[in-house]
């Protein structure tokens, strides 16, 4: 062995130990750092630089020379590497005996006026390939701890990552991922994720998991750690999705939903428990039916999405008697109100099967009548705009019902209708 080999040998031993003490990092990662380095952290318990980083109060420069980017070398192969970033960070890099494989970096912060040396920014350590990461520490200025992540399974290359409160001990938020190389830009594919509020009770707010089948569980609570939105998503997306409101507070679901390839099926609830609403969401169609709270039916609300004039508007709402029947039926076009179908009426002591009624869409006033029947005569009647007749409609018919971002439509699987 050499003796540039045996000091490899020695700074990998002593670091080793070191570093493995201060944070607990696993003793099976290699080290190749100096054997001046190895005693210094050694003795100092602390991660330091490899060169003070001094600047001279007249010229600004570095009092070492070597403190500028430059890389140090050990009978040919590269041993450690020095970068000063445009933003005055610097970053101390350490390679393996071959001097190619990572073994750790250090980040510092820009040098202050009134300090010598610098902060450290960023420790991490790199496993035996030299490329995957094993283990990382970041530190705000103030020296508290901003994050840390380490290495769980080197086969997978699953990766645990927490970001901490300003404390640096108490965790805001933990992401387990594992290497995605089929994914966009390489993206990490995230196994579990969690957050917590910085209050007394260090409240957990969010949690997900990827589930074993592909699927994903999405959970989100309220500062008491009561869940506000649960959702199941597909594998394969939108289908298969199901999700889940509560009532603020609650257990009580307010609103569910579920996905499947032509529709999503959603039903809304009252504190009570009954069915307010029940909704079939199409990719250019919305119908809703609600429900009194005894479940007999009230009326049903259809909605256009694609109104290539009136953009998401009314389409239709029937109302419906209380034995089920269909009692009114009122229709938009392009969201002016157009006409008024009345079912099983009686008028000046006729019975009419159905009554049309025609409104002028250019002010809402009625145009002309039309009554119809099996055994009685058609009878006619037109109307002026002076008569200003206007049609009766409750505002809670005429209100959109409310649509969630949260809940997914289905893509459109043919050419959808435009009005």
């Amino acid at each position: 062995m050499t003796r540039s080999q045996k000091l490899f040998a020695a700074a990998a031993a002593l670091l080793l130990v070191s570093v493995a003490y201060v944070w607990q990092l696993p003793v099976s990662q290699p080290q190749a750092p100096t054997l001046d380095e190895a005693l210094l952290v050694l003795q100092s318990g602390t991660p330091t630089r490899l060169y003070s980083g001094a600047i001279d109060a007249k010229t600004s420069q570095p009092l070492d020379p070597r403190d500028r980017s430059y890389d140090t070398l050990i009978e040919g192969r590269k041993a450690t590497s020095f970068l000063v970033r445009k933003d005055q960070t610097t970053v101390d890099t350490f390679y393996q005996a071959d001097g190619e494989k990572l073994t750790y970096t250090r980040e510092y912060y820009p040098p202050r006026p009134d300090e010598l040396g610098r902060r450290i920014k960023a420790l991490i350590t790199y496993a035996a390939d030299g490329k995957t990461k094993r283990s990382e520490i970041w530190w705000r200025i103030n020296g508290t701890r901003e994050r840390i992540g380490h290495l769980l399974d080197t086969r997978t290359g699953r990766y645990e990552e927490m970001v901490l409160f300003d404390d640096g001990n108490t965790a805001q938020s933990t992401r387990i991922t594992e290497p995605n190389p089929f994914a966009n830009n390489f993206e990490p594919k995230l196994i579990i994720a969690k957050r917590w509020l910085n209050n007394a009770r260090h409240s957990l707010v969010y949690a997900e998991q990827l589930q074993a089948d592909g699927t994903r569980d999405q959970v989100s609570y309220d500062e008491n750690e009561v869940p506000v939105l649960a959702k199941h998503i597909g594998r394969w997306g939108k289908v298969g999705t199901t999700v889940k409101f509560f009532f603020p507070g609650t257990t009580q679901v307010r609103l569910e939903s579920e996905t499947n390839a032509s529709a999503t099926l959603v039903t809304s609830y009252r504190l009570d428990g009954s069915v307010l609403f029940k909704q079939q969401l199409l990719s250019y169609q919305q119908s809703t039916l609600y429900f009194a709270p005894d479940g007999k039916p009230l009326y049903e609300q259809v909605v256009w999405t694609n109104d290539a004039e009136a953009g998401r508007s009314l389409w239709k709402v029937n109302e419906i008697d209380e034995r089920g029947a269909l009692k009114r039926e009122l229709v938009w076009s392009h969201g002016k109100f157009t006409t008024e179908t009345l079912y099983n009426v009686t008028i000046d002591g006729v019975a009419y099967q159905k009554v049309i009624r025609s409104y002028r869409e250019e002010d809402g006033t009625l145009k002309h009548v039309d009554m119809l029947g099996r055994k009685v005569a058609t009878r006619s009647v037109d109307y002026t705009a002076l008569d200003n007749i206007r049609v009766d409609i409750p505002a809670a018919e005429l209100a959109l019902p409310e649509l969630h971002d949260e809940i997914p439509l289905p893509e459109p699987t043919v050419e959808t209708p435009d009005r």
